[in-house]
């Protein structure tokens, strides 16, 4: 049962960057983040926490395999009734989903953070061939 529960979280933040996105937000992910001269692209952190997410969904449903390989579980849900287990699925599923999705928009607020705004002149954390928009006037 818990492995279950485990691989059905790991499943739905997976599922999560696909199910919530409308049309236009599907469009938007796909336009290339262009920096501009002394400030940082709010579309640095979206991809930094959906890089996150994704990695903790995958490690979720191969921690759930190795669970159910090993035979873990808790004996009281194997003796639980359907709606117990039911209840208890929904709930704990819920918890490891907004633990799992809360920790990676923290990891991808302080990764933002650090990242200094787009300089031509100091590329540290920007990669060969990032593109960048200086509006002199």
């Amino acid at each position: 049962m818990i492995p279950s529960i485990v691989q059905l979280a790991g499943a739905i933040l997976l599922a999560i960057l696909i199910f919530v996105r409308n049309d236009k937000q599907s469009i938007k992910s796909t336009i290339p983040i262009v920096s501009l001269q002394g400030k940082k692209n709010p579309k640095i952190k979206d991809a930094i926490k959906e890089t996150w997410v994704i990695r903790f969904g995958l490690s979720l449903v191969i921690v759930g395999y190795i669970l159910q390989i090993l035979g873990v579980d808790f004996d009281f849900l194997l003796k639980a009734t359907r709606w117990i287990k039911f209840g208890y699925t929904v709930i704990l599923t819920a918890i490891l989903v907004l633990i799992f999705y809360f920790i990676a928009e923290r990891i991808a607020k302080t990764k933002f953070e650090k990242i200094s705004p787009f300089d031509k002149d100091n590329d540290d954390d920007y990669p060969d061939g990032a593109i960048m928009f200086d509006f002199d006037e």
